[in-house]
């Protein structure tokens, strides 16, 4: 497997990871009220989720999608991947003002509640989004992309 995939999917292995962190965390908020230890956790993964993964998207688009679009149709499965990162992006802006509304109101059950709903949303979409890569994206890139293509993103590791 090439370099810069196996980079990409150990990547996607950590947002995994904040993403179990971020659903347990909310959910036992939402069971016992808030703890200063959940809500460190969900700012951590909110964090690393706002910074990692988006560096992670970003660098997919600017490396590995343009390689793929030479080959691939111009509403194929890098146009489909592009749009679900805009979709990320948008429903975490939600979670982040949720995890606001709760800083600034620790007993208000309605902000756990919300809080949770936009967790439980950020973790569905983003681990759909990162088994589609997985198991389509990164195995199509290998199959199309010549070997320089491969080679320059190997470069990239």
């Amino acid at each position: 497997m090439n370099h810069y995939i196996r980079k990409l999917i150990s990547e996607h292995e950590h947002g995994l990871v904040q993403l179990g962190f971020l659903d347990d965390a909310t959910k036992r908020m939402i069971e016992r009220g808030f703890s200063e230890e959940d809500f460190s956790m969900i700012k951590k993964s909110v964090e690393f989720i706002s910074k990692e993964i988006r560096e992670h998207n970003e660098a997919e688009e600017s490396n590995l999608f343009p390689l793929l679009e030479k080959h691939l149709p111009q509403n194929g499965p890098t146009y489909v991947m592009r749009a679900e990162h805009r979709i990320l992006w948008g429903r975490m802006d939600l979670l982040m003002n949720s995890v606001n509304l709760v800083e600034s109101d620790k007993n208000n059950m309605a902000n756990f509640s919300k809080l949770r709903t936009n967790a439980l949303d950020i973790i569905n979409l983003l681990s759909g989004h990162i088994n589609k890569e997985n198991t389509i994206l990164f195995p199509l890139a290998e199959r199309v992309l010549n070997e320089s293509e491969l080679k320059s993103l190997a470069d990239l590791a």
